[in-house]
């Protein structure tokens, strides 16, 4: 038996995006980089304020990573209801260095 869909308090994916991105903050510098030591915000430091905010409205977040024709890509994917929205896509080549893992 299917699972019933949760009702939304949003009549569409844009409205529960904005109330989502209302009750995000900065991410907090918690981590710094030794070689220019600058300090950043750490991946765990965006999804603390990303994923919990997203949550609370209903959007889930995936970004899944395909390799192919010697690149490495993220896409972000914004999924809402039976929504799959595409809000990115970042392709970066992967370098003949000796460790392609270390590349990407």
């Amino acid at each position: 038996m299917p699972t019933p869909k949760k009702p939304t308090a949003h009549p569409n994916a844009a409205t529960a995006i904005a109330a989502a991105q209302a009750n995000m903050s900065n991410a907090v510098k918690d981590s710094t980089n030794p070689h220019f030591k600058q300090q950043y915000a750490s991946l765990a430091a965006v999804r603390d304020i990303v994923v919990p905010a997203f949550a609370a409205e209903g959007v889930g977040v995936l970004q899944p990573i395909e390799g192919e024709n010697g690149a490495a890509r993220v896409r972000t994917l914004l999924l809402w209801g039976d929504q799959v929205i595409e809000a990115g896509n970042c392709s970066i080549p992967i370098g003949g260095g000796r460790n392609a893992a270390q590349d990407v």
